[in-house]
């Protein structure tokens, strides 16, 4: 694997730490974030009962035990088709993520009282588990699956993942924070194992001879669209969040709130405040399932032998 790459992987895996602690330190650890995302909370209630329905069917169906079943089989299947050494990493992947996620949850992160959909119980709900869970089966996934099913891989890992994230957000059971730091912490261990030499077994596929040239096979073509089509959506859901966010900062008064200091439980609520938070959150959640799919893609080499293919 390209030494670039492996620095870059270095680099985004530090990027993905300080962003689930910035995450958590922003959206739950001050006052005007647990009101936008308590609002986000809100908004989510908003023709919920429509979908809700399908969302706690897929949030009743993915556990723990289906996590590590599923790890299982990924580094069987791939053991089989030879790619025992990215098994290894995958599993490595999605174990440390989930437990990751679980230490931060219970014993690292904390949740203030500032007044604002408090649990029964007063937990920490960042990062949420059913997410990881999901995230870091898609990591898995995209590591082990070879070249000509790669970008569908990574497509259908950012649609479960975003589905999964999204479902918990619909059935009130996570916060849009929640949901965007566990999709960074499966992201950041996918990064990690890069970095470490995850793909460096096609470092062994130098040299040898190809039968066709990979920028002209028709599903060389096919995995190109798909890897761009993957970014842009990445790119333009973040953007889009971006706005909408600037919107509802200016309509709700947060903005108003960050300079002067004003209370957050002073501010204002609105149906389209609460619709606009809810929509920046599930925007945000959707970048960051789909960007970690495509740099998943970028940071992989492009296969060298026909059978890779």
């Amino acid at each position: 694997m390209p030494e670039p790459k492996r620095r870059l992987a270095a680099a985004l895996t530090l990027f993905g730490a300080i962003g689930v602690w910035l995450i958590w330190f922003v959206m739950v650890n001050h006052h005007l974030g647990q009101f936008v995302d308590s609002r986000a909370l809100a908004g989510s209630y908003i023709g919920a009962w429509r979908v809700d329905g399908g969302a706690k069917t897929i949030l009743h169906t993915v556990s723990m035990p289906a996590a590590i079943i599923f790890a299982v089989l990924i580094v069987l299947t791939a053991w089989l088709h030879g790619r025992a050494h990215r098994a290894i990493y995958a599993t490595v992947a999605v174990l440390g993520a989930n437990l990751t996620t679980q230490v931060l949850k219970h014993v690292v992160f904390s949740r203030p009282m500032w007044g604002f959909s408090e649990r029964w119980d007063g937990a920490n709900t960042l990062p949420s588990g059913h997410t990881t869970i999901a995230a870091t089966a898609a990591v898995a996934l995209v590591m082990v699956t070879s070249a000509r099913w790669r970008p569908l891989a990574a497509w259908i890992g950012a649609t479960l993942a975003f589905l999964m994230g999204y479902s918990t957000l619909v059935a009130q059971w996570h916060r849009p924070s929640d949901v965007a730091a566990a999709l960074l912490v499966a992201a950041t261990w996918g990064w990690a194992m890069v970095a470490l030499g995850a793909f460096n077994d096609h470092d062994r596929l130098r040299g040898k001879p190809v039968m066709y040239p990979e920028q002209s096979h028709p599903i060389a073509k096919a995995a190109r669209v798909g890897t761009a089509l993957l970014g842009w959506l990445a790119l333009l859901s973040l953007i889009a969040s971006i706005v909408v966010a600037g919107i509802a900062t200016v309509t709700s008064g947060v903005g108003i709130a960050l300079i002067d200091h004003t209370p957050a439980s002073t501010l204002p609520t609105s149906w389209l405040g609460d619709m606009l938070w809810y929509a920046t959150g599930a925007g945000l959640c959707l970048s960051i399932a789909t960007g970690m799919m495509w740099s998943l893609l970028y940071l992989n080499p492009p296969p060298t032998l026909p059978e890779e293919f």
